[in-house]
């Protein structure tokens, strides 16, 4: 052999003896990485429980008056609903999250979601996720069960205490309103009642040059004196048109209010729609059972190879200190002959 070895040469030498590594430990790698496929396999398929999605997607409103029937931004007045905040798909999120609406879906799911179990907000919690559609006013709400049929039930049921349960909210706040309103109006109504419809003004006819022109010309040609006579004459009431217009409105004011009040308690107010009700999957989610096994089956091969090159290193570890010791041992040994 040369006494200088190209890079080339070290590069082949090198792999060949990787090669024939692995073909020697080829026994230690194939068991591991069969172990680690048919361990995936089993787990996946026999031992993990399989875990089904559902979901349901809902739109809501999110301007305070988009609840009534034919509503229009041309149609609504909306200084009805000044005292009434607009609410962000973020509020309707935040609610579906909340402890309220979930104890309601446990109490409508008879305390389970399957007969003889007993859910937990806690446990709701767990299994749940509410999603917003980016830049939609829609949101989803998301259960994920053992069993496919009893995660499509919580999800619609889920929906529905929503519903329910944004209504009670918006139902307050309308409440709140129509009390304003009717205060309002009720305000209005005892000022009008203190306004006269119309003002009766008398003057002088002394004080108006034309009709004392005229009486002078009749006093003139009948003879009879026309002086200390005056003029009545009646004029509404600026006040009180202007107080009836104020009545006017607050009563219109009133009405979409009152409207909406009545949904509400009719169940009817459309402010959380479901467009797509949950039904239960035929393919679980999880676990994701292909996915696993290639995933072992990879980490069990670099294992494998990483155990092989690790036991030949120690058998030549172990055989190099072995000789060093031997021959250091021998008789002969660290003498020069001459």
């Amino acid at each position: 052999m040369p006494e200088s070895m190209s890079e080339q040469d070290i590069f082949e030498v090198d792999l060949y003896d990787y090669v024939q590594v692995l073909w020697k430990r080829k026994v230690t790698i194939l068991v591991i990485f069969l172990a680690a496929t048919f361990t995936s396999a089993i787990l996946s398929w026999f031992v993990l429980p399989p875990s089904y999605e559902a979901k349901t997607s809902l739109m809501v409103h999110t301007q305070s008056f988009a609840g009534l029937p034919n509503w229009s931004a041309d149609t609504v007045d909306k200084q009805s609903f000044a005292g009434l905040p607009n609410w962000s798909v973020d509020t309707y999120v935040n609610i579906a999250k909340g402890t309220t609406v979930k104890a309601k879906a446990i109490e409508m799911l008879g305390g389970g979601g399957q007969p003889g179990e007993q859910i937990t907000v806690e446990d709701f919690d767990s299994f749940s996720e509410v999603r917003a559609v980016r830049d939609t006013s829609i949101i989803e709400l998301v259960v994920r069960r053992e069993r496919a049929s009893d995660a499509a039930r919580i999800a619609n049921v889920w929906a529905r205490a929503l519903a329910g349960e944004v209504d009670r909210l918006r139902g307050r706040e309308i409440e709140r309103a129509i009390r304003a309103q009717k205060a309002t109006l009720d305000t209005l109504l005892a000022a009008l009642s203190k306004e006269p419809p119309v003002i009766t003004m008398k003057r002088s006819i002394a004080d108006d040059s034309l009709m004392s022109q005229i009486m002078v010309d009749v006093a003139r040609r009948t003879g009879k004196p026309t002086a200390g006579l005056s003029i009545r004459a009646e004029e509404g009431n600026p006040v009180y048109q202007e107080l009836a217009k104020q009545v006017a409105e607050a009563r219109a004011a009133l009405k979409p209010l009152e409207a909406w009040r009545a949904m509400i308690n009719e169940g009817h107010s459309g402010l959380v729609r479901v467009i797509s009700p949950a039904i239960a999957p035929s393919n679980p989610v999880a676990p994701r059972r292909l996915l696993n096994v290639i995933v072992a089956a990879v980490l069990g091969l670099m294992v494998g190879v990483f155990i092989a090159f690790g036991q030949e290193w120690f058998e030549r570890s172990a055989a190099e200190h072995k000789a060093a010791t031997e021959h250091k041992a021998s008789p002969g040994a660290g003498s020069v002959n001459l």
